[in-house]
Parts: structure tokens; C-alpha cells; sequence
């Protein structure tokens, strides 16, 4: 069970399972750890006001010594934590806009053009051929070429048109189709593994030439030899994937910053919707979104494929990608100052805490906002090697709690309501024990999506296709039908764009 506590209130032996900030946003080496030492205590100290504790894989915090009350910093933290969550409910059940506090307030909102089910075929190409396009921008840059603005421009007007018609298709195809699970069937811990991945690598590496080499000679395959090289990379697989999967970690670094780059524009687009930005100002934002992280490739491959934490040194290089991020758009023609803003700006927070300039409030400008909005939610709730994405709900928890700190308050709220706990794809269990995938945002009712059914209470697969509308439908006893909870991603062996692809 996880509990907030104060950082001056942790002891040696407690299991910190959640800081109050994005991982990323700190050097500590992984996500979830034992404390063992009093310095690991003063970084936490350093970074953080409250961490959670997982009373269930560490030690527990317990009352002052001769008091049955909890320290009264912890105390402080727990009354404002129950708050929060209650403000959080509210904000969810009130889907309107607060037009008074919003830049272009006074919009009629957009509407849906076509049913999701007559746009999400359309949503998957373009998405796909975004890819495209973004791994041959990031390679372009890698030898030193300008970003073809007009290619960019063109992807991204596609994308535009297709949020417009309906933002639930491209969102579910991009947020879904390529998150990625690393477990470890027999619990080999990685640290244990990689030495002998690495020999394995090496291995097949030799036998692969040496093969290529015979084969051009005319000689016969060894089939023995391969069999042997294939069987160690299957047992070292079965051990622990993640070994063999650090190897490769350039292909990895670059395929998810393909990836980030079109959710994050995904997200962008669908929220600057939301909030009833113009064509043009959704096209000037896409831009950004898609480019925000071009500046990576210039990082050196020593910190870009870095598996752990960063030190203080590495973290101001990591900085250096917004520069030069700035410095390649800046130098292909094309793209416009809205667009070089996000860029600029994604990393800069609304308390001034955040980097390279060390800006805050209304000197971020709405798109460098937006950028670092949906920038945090992605990067959060994205599956990686060695750390796990957080739910809908869990991020959108956290970033309302991060108000005013990281992100413009109303901003941030707007886009609670824009999102929902519960986003296209989300494996999710009904109070009735089924099991389903959620395919259709209500805009109206963001708790209450229509779902496809999957599984029924007793976990056998439906015979037909059943969706459920969850403000129509009830139990068989005539009750409310809800969510239960939001599953794990591959969780009884279902695949959510499956269900999505079948609309």
C-alpha cells in the first residue's frame, strides 16, 4: 500500500515507490527504490517535498515515539492529499470549459464531424506515415541536414484534419498501438543478466559473420552452431528481456523518440481543440509538438542511451537539447516563431523552476504551455525499459497537484477535462468483474465511456461483440455499470487496438 510521507520524516529501510515530480526530472537511478542510505535520504531532501512510501515492500512510517499520532508533517500532508483528491473528483464531473480563464474562451467549441468508427482506419495510416516522417527528420539531422518544414507541414495539416473530424481516432491508434511491456518471466534481475547478454550478443555477432563469410565462399551453414547461439538468446530472453534489449539501446533511444514525438503531437492537437484554437493555430502548434525533442540527436550517445540515472553534469548537458533543438528549426526554413516556442519553452515551468531560461507565469507563452503539458503527461504514462508508465488517472493526479508549481493552473485543469481518466484504449474492469477496452470517449460524461466488451465476470470471451454505453447500460440487477479500475496494458493477454481496429 502506497503512502505519502514527508521527505524529512523517511528512515532507512523504507521502499520510496512515487516521488511528488516526474523520475525523469531527478537523478535517481530507478523507478522505485530501498533506502539504504542516509545520503539517498538528503537527494530526496534536495529534490522533493513528500515522497510514497510502499508500506508493503519496506518498512512503514510510525507514529512519534510515546504518541499514537504520525509525525505532524506527514499528518499536514495526508489532510491536504484528501483534499486534493476531493477538488480532483469535482473537476472531473464538470466537464464544461471555464471560458472566463481561457485564452479564446469565448469560441464555440468544435464538434465531431464522423464517428469514430468511420475515422480511425484513416487515423491509422496517417499516424504510420508520421512515423515515417519523423524518423527521417531525426536521421536527416543526425547528418547535419535541415527538417523538411514542407513535408513536416504537410503531415501535420493531415493530422489536424483528422482531429478535427474526430480527436478519439488518431488518440487511440498513437497512445496505444505501440506501448511496449518489459517483464521478466523468471525474475532475473537485470543488473544479473546483462553480463551474460552481452556475451551472448557478442556471440551471435561472430557466428552471424562467420556465416555470412561461408556462405559467400559457397560453404554449407553450420546449423549446429546457430542452433546453440539462438538457444542462449532465448534462455537470456526468458531470464530477463530487458539485457539483451540495453544492447540495442541506440535503435531503442531513437524509436521512442519517434514515438513520443507523435503522441505528444497527438495530445497537443487534441487538446488545443479543446480549447477552440483556429486551424491555423493548431497547424503552428503540431509543428512544435512533433519537433519539440529534435534537439536530442545532437546529445552525445553516452547520455542519450544512458539506462540510469543521470549526475548533475550529464543533466546540464541533457539541457542542451533545447538549444540546439531551437538552433536546427531555427536553421530550416519554414518553420513559424509559434512553433520554435514549444520548443523552447516545453521545459520551462510556471514557478520558474524549470530550464533553460528559467521563465515563469505569463512570460511561457500558451503554446510553450501546452507543449510542456502534454509533454509531462506522455513521457509519465509511456511504458520504457526501466520504468513503468502510471495511468490516466494516477498522471492526471499528479499534474493537478503539480498546478501552479509546473504548469498555469487553469491550463492544466482544461486539460483534465480534455483527457479523462479513462482514454481511448484503456484496458479497463467493470464493478460487475467483465473486462473490457474503453472505444469511446462521452465528452459530456468523461467517467462514463462506452466500452467493448472482452471478457465476461467470470473471465470467458464474449461470443459476440458487445459494446456497453455506460451511461445507458446497467447491471443485470438493474445498477449503476461503472469502471472499476484501469488495467495493466496486455493484461489478460488483450490487446487494446485490436478492439479499436474493429470499429
Amino acid at each position: 500500500m502506497k503512502k505519502r510521507v514527508a521527505v524529512r520524516d523517511l528512515r532507512l529501510g523504507m521502499h520510496v515507490a512515487e516521488l511528488d515530480r516526474p523520475w525523469l526530472e531527478t537523478p535517481f537511478l530507478f523507478q522505485g527504490f530501498e533506502l539504504s542510505s542516509p545520503q539517498e535520504i538528503d537527494q530526496l531532501i534536495e529534490h522533493c517535498q513528500y515522497v510514497y512510501i510502499d508500506a508493503e515492500l519496506g518498512d512503514d512510517l510510525v507514529p512519534v515515539e510515546g504518541r499514537k499520532e504520525l509525525p505532524h508533517r506527514t499528518q499536514a500532508l495526508r489532510i491536504a492529499e484528501e483534499k486534493l483528491k476531493q477538488e480532483f473528483k469535482v473537476l472531473l464531473e464538470s466537464p464544461e470549459r471555464n471560458q472566463g480563464k481561457l485564452p479564446y474562451g469565448d469560441r464555440k467549441p468544435y464538434r465531431d464531424q464522423l464517428p469514430l468508427e468511420e475515422e480511425v482506419e484513416r487515423a491509422a495510416q496517417l499516424e504510420s506515415v508520421a512515423g515515417g516522417m519523423v524518423r527521417e527528420a531525426l536521421a536527416a539531422v543526425r547528418e547535419g541536414k535541415p527538417v523538411d518544414a514542407e513535408v513536416a507541414e504537410s503531415v501535420v495539416r493531415d493530422m489536424v484534419e483528422s482531429v478535427v473530424r474526430n480527436p478519439d481516432a488518431l488518440l487511440g491508434v498513437s497512445c496505444q498501438r505501440h506501448e511496449s511491456r518489459f517483464v521478466s518471466d523468471q525474475g532475473v534481475p537485470m543488473e544479473e543478466e546483462i553480463g551474460r547478454a552481452r556475451k551472448i550478443e557478442s556471440d551471435a555477432k561472430n557466428v552471424v559473420g562467420e556465416t555470412l563469410k561461408d556462405v559467400r565462399q559457397g560453404k554449407a551453414v553450420d546449423s549446429e552452431l546457430a542452433k546453440r547461439v539462438v538457444d542462449g538468446l532465448v534462455s537470456s530472453v526468458e531470464r530477463n528481456p530487458d539485457s539483451l534489449i540495453l544492447l540495442n539501446q541506440h535503435k531503442q533511444a531513437e524509436t521512442y523518440m519517434s514515438l513520443h514525438a507523435i503522441r505528444t503531437c497527438t495530445l497537443a492537437l487534441i487538446f488545443g481543440r479543446h480549447l477552440s484554437l483556429s486551424r491555423d493555430q493548431l497547424m503552428m502548434l503540431g509543428l512544435g509538438a512533433l519537433m519539440h525533442d529534435v534537439g536530442m540527436v545532437k546529445l552525445p550517445d553516452a547520455i542519450l542511451n544512458k539506462s540510469i540515472g543521470l549526475s548533475k553534469a550529464e543533466f546540464e548537458i541533457m539541457e542542451g537539447h533545447v538549444a540546439a533543438g531551437v538552433e536546427i528549426l531555427k536553421g530550416s526554413d519554414g518553420f513559424p516563431h509559434e512553433s520554435i516556442q514549444i520548443v523552447e519553452q516545453h521545459h520551462e515551468r510556471h514557478d520558474g523552476s524549470g530550464y533553460p531560461k528559467k521563465i515563469n507565469g505569463d512570460l511561457i507563452g500558451l503554446s510553450g504551455s501546452i507543449g510542456a503539458i502534454v509533454d509531462v503527461y506522455d513521457a509519465i504514462t509511456s511504458q520504457r525499459i526501466y520504468r513503468g508508465g502510471i495511468s490516466a488517472e494516477d498522471a492526471l493526479k499528479r499534474m493537478y497537484e503539480w498546478r501552479r508549481k509546473d504548469f498555469q493552473p487553469e491550463l492544466v485543469e482544461e486539460f483534465i477535462r480534455c483527457m479523462g481518466i479513462f482514454p481511448i484504449g484503456s484496458l479497463v474492469e467493470l464493478n460487475t468483474g467483465g473486462i473490457g477496452v474503453v472505444i469511446t470517449i462521452n465528452r459530456e460524461r468523461r467517467l462514463k465511456p462506452k466500452v467493448a466488451l472482452v471478457l465476461r465476470s467470470n473471465k470467458e470471451p464474449y461470443t459476440e461483440r458487445f459494446i456497453a454505453d455506460l451511461v445507458k447500460h446497467r447491471t443485470r440487477t438493474g445498477g449503476e455499470l461503472r469502471i472499476k479500475r484501469v488495467l495493466p496494458s496486455g493484461a489478460f493477454g488483450i490487446n487494446p487496438v485490436d478492439h479499436i481496429a474493429k470499429l
